[in-house]
């Protein structure tokens, strides 16, 4: 059995309380044989992050945003061309200067809340994204929805 479906089948089995854990124990000994000690990135896709049909077929799942971030990163440095930048337009919705004085823009933009995209977005074209929000759910353009980017 590959790597990756003993980490899956692990991982299941932990989940449905078959791996032999106890209720409220916080550790889980990983196995050996499910460790991945180098780039993860590499581990799933391989060398190739541009193949469609593998990425439609993998996907690496974060229990942080700030882990998954980073591993957006590695997968973005692996495709070819240069990063284009967005910027968040952040801004304080009051008059009140007390009020916007405990907010400065600067600490609001070091913030990524959940379901949200970061300050600095980096993106390529040819890369993997997901939507996080319904935009059309007629057309099939539903939070969790996979696509690549053709165009910046």
């Amino acid at each position: 059995m590959n790597k990756i479906l003993q980490i899956g089948f692990y991982i299941l089995a932990i989940g449905s309380l078959t791996n032999n854990c106890q209720l409220g124990e916080d550790i889980v000994e990983i196995p050996e044989e499910c460790v991945v000690r180098d780039s993860i990135v590499d581990e799933i896709f391989g060398s190739s992050v541009t193949d469609m049909e593998n990425l439609s077929e993998k996907a690496i799942l974060c229990p942080k945003n700030e882990d998954s971030l980073k591993i957006n990163e590695q997968v973005l440095k692996k495709l070819p061309d240069q990063n284009k930048t967005y910027f968040s337009a952040d801004s304080i919705i009051s008059e009140d200067q007390e009020e916007q004085n405990n907010f400065p823009l600067d600490f609001i933009n070091t913030l990524t809340p959940s379901g949200m995209p970061p300050h600095e977005l980096n993106l390529k074209v040819g890369a993997a994204i997901m939507l996080l929000r319904n935009l059309n759910p007629s057309a099939g353009l539903c939070n969790g929805t996979r696509l690549i980017i053709r165009t910046l």
